[in-house]
């Protein structure tokens, strides 16, 4: 019962740990998409 509780309160953190990472990698890419975007803008400017 002990090896149980102490591989569910070593799951929970491990799986909102894995959450905030992911949620950082979204908002990392959402951020990627907009500078590129700004970068595709001024080249289309240039032509």
């Amino acid at each position: 019962m002990d090896v149980l509780a102490a591989l569910v309160i070593g799951a929970v953190p491990a799986q909102y740990i894995a959450l905030a990472a992911l949620v950082v990698v979204l908002v990392e890419l959402k951020e990627l998409k907009r500078r590129v975007g700004r970068i595709e803008t001024r080249m289309n400017e240039r032509k």
